[in-house]
């Protein structure tokens, strides 16, 4: 699957460039982790991240669609937790890059055209 620049950009800024897998798109906690009381979270970087898994939600991962929506709810009073969650939304992407349907061609295919 494509992974253009932008996201491997962002990953550098979330300092995500070598994480380990992660098999779920959220974590199974999400909604306590969101209510939790933690350290504030820095807002530009947060909805640079938000931005990127709505972009890529739309155009090449409806599978995260849910959490990335779920994540773009939340736009003040950010917290550690909030951050977390889309690092974690992040790795996910990152580590099932390769997931996909592949499909191997055994015919060609070959067009004619005929003229009256």
């Amino acid at each position: 699957m494509f992974i253009n620049s932008i996201f491997l950009k962002n990953l550098y800024e979330f300092n995500m460039n070598n994480t380990n897998p992660v098999r779920a798109p959220e974590p199974m906690n999400l909604y306590k982790i969101v209510a939790s009381e933690a350290p504030p979270f820095h807002t530009k970087l947060y909805q640079k991240g938000v931005e990127t898994l709505k972009y890529l939600a739309l155009h090449t991962r409806p599978n995260i669609t849910f959490v990335a929506n779920l994540l773009a709810q939340f736009t003040s009073s950010l917290t550690e937790a909030h951050g977390s969650s889309v690092k974690h939304l992040l790795w996910y992407v990152k580590d099932t890059a390769s997931f996909g349907i592949h499909e191997a061609r055994k015919f060609k295919i070959t067009t004619t055209a005929y003229q009256f």
